[in-house]
């Protein structure tokens, strides 16, 4: 789900709303949100550098997901993206979710899908081979300093994509949208080196085949918006 497409289903849902009530949580330094009705949007995040440089929030937070208290019924929109895989326990942040949002109210999650060759790899590697990474292939030279990612992931079973199905179940929200994200782009810097697309080539196979088919290459994200019905 593109920022276009995001921005048409909120403004959809809340025609009749003169302003939209946002938390961005695990937002860093910029907006998902470009809408053309009256915004407040609240960030939250664990690293003061990333909140300094968002410019675009009305009301900045900085606290860890796991601890911070959200008033119940205080958001409208809540917006975590590619933020739940480095929780340790994720399962509970998203019900804090529930909890915050307005009964109507909408919670879009962008996540990494563990059952894919990235989401494996990515959960039984450690940090500093992820900031290699993104230097030296994926070049963001900026990666793991002054509050840049990678940031330790744990990814766990919790944010798998039935289990997300399931808990919206329990929950009595609604899925308005699910769909999964391939990276043409990350794809792209992985076979402009060689050495980078016979490791992953040969790491698809093995894992694909240990794991009879279930862990593939292709699907290693996903995007879900859920609606509180009640």
């Amino acid at each position: 789900m593109n920022k276009q497409q995001l921005t048409e289903l909120i403004e959809k849902y809340f025609t009749n709303h003169s302003e939209i009530r946002v938390l961005d949580a695990g937002c860093g330094s910029e907006v998902h949100l470009e809408l053309s009705k009256k915004l407040k949007i609240t960030g939250l995040d664990i690293s003061i550098e990333q909140l300094e440089r968002n410019n675009y929030i009305s009301d900045k937070i900085c606290t860890d997901l796991q601890t911070y208290n959200f008033q119940d019924s205080s958001f409208d929109v809540i917006i975590c993206w590619y933020v739940l895989e480095h929780i340790k326990y994720p399962r509970n942040v998203i019900l804090k979710f529930i909890k915050a949002l307005e009964p109507n109210g909408l919670l879009f999650l962008a996540l990494p899908n563990i059952w894919s060759v990235k989401g494996i790899i990515t959960k039984f590697t450690p940090t500093f081979i992820h900031i290699w990474f993104y230097r030296n292939i994926l070049k963001y030279r900026s990666a793991g300093i002054n509050g840049n990612g990678p940031f330790k992931t744990y990814l766990k079973k919790d944010i798998s994509p039935n289990k997300i199905k399931q808990l919206a179940h329990e929950n009595n929200l609604e899925i308005v949208y699910f769909s999964f994200e391939n990276l043409p782009d990350f794809q792209r810097k992985i076979k402009q080196n060689l050495l980078m697309y016979v490791i992953q080539a040969f790491v698809s196979s093995v894992l694909w085949l240990f794991s009879f088919g279930k862990i593939k290459l292709r699907n290693p994200n996903f995007v879900v918006v859920l609606e509180k019905t009640t």
